[in-house]
């Protein structure tokens, strides 16, 4: 059975012992009713994780770190989402998925057909927030040690510069190749996966992405997915013919 996992944002090490932050507390003896000398691991995003013993000392919630696993659980290919802002509560569930399917990281783009404008300071620093705490959950509850790393919102026209040594995959329904057929031939790199808004990708944002340094015009099927679901569908699509081709 799977140790109960608790996200704890504080230097951890080998034999040291450690006072485990409220909300932790709280949510192991009162969600979990876990009790003296349960174990429980522990993770602090930097790496690896801690088997711990459970214990309390004055009322006070404790944890013995008795072992170190360095595995993160992440897949071998590094992912990245560029996902353009979604209407509603989409991005929310974009995050809670992506990180369970191990996807490394998720850039929020300000698209030019993004309804929800996030570009107040004090409206963006909010919503950041609460993505990063689902992404922190989500980590918890899938088992990766680090977990999915969100970035501040940009646009195309600000992050595109910044990338080198990354390939590009920007689906469109009359590529010549197929996801398949350029996966085959970037075994073992790194992708960033770029998906549109409910309206798709503007032309000269098309145009932008497509100018970019090792930037892959991709088909995939003949459907047209919805943007809470093609990011998805895509990194699990990579992840599964690297895996076959291995």
């Amino acid at each position: 059975m799977a140790l109960p996992r608790f996200f704890c944002p504080m230097p951890l090490s080998l034999g040291v012992t450690v006072t485990l932050p409220r909300t932790v507390a709280s949510h192991a003896g009162r969600s979990l009713r876990l009790r003296e000398n349960d174990q429980i691991c522990l993770f602090n995003g930097e790496g690896g994780q801690f088997i711990a013993r459970l214990f309390f000392e004055d009322a006070i919630a404790k944890a013995q770190l008795l072992e170190f696993d360095a595995n993160n659980y992440l897949p071998d290919v590094d992912i990245r989402l560029l996902q353009g802002l979604p209407q509603g509560d989409k991005m929310e569930w974009i995050i809670e998925k992506t990180s369970e399917l191990g996807v490394r990281s998720l850039v929020p783009i300000q698209a030019d057909r993004s309804v929800v404008n996030l570009k107040d300071p004090k409206r963006q620093d909010k919503r950041l927030q609460r993505w990063q705490n689902i992404s922190l959950a989500a980590a918890e509850q899938c088992g990766r040690n680090l977990p999915l790393q969100i970035h501040a919102v940009t646009t195309l026209k600000e992050w595109l510069p910044q990338e080198t040594g990354r390939h590009l995959l920007l689906c469109q329904p009359d590529a010549a190749d197929t996801l398949g057929e350029v996966i085959s031939h970037l075994k073992g790199a790194a992708f960033d996966v770029l998906i549109g808004p409910e309206g798709g990708w503007s032309a000269s944002e098309q145009a932008l992405i497509m100018a970019a340094p090792q930037a892959h015009a991709i088909r995939w099927g003949q459907l047209v997915l919805r943007t809470e679901t093609a990011g998805l569908v895509l990194s699990s699509s990579i992840l599964t013919l690297l895996e076959q081709s291995d």
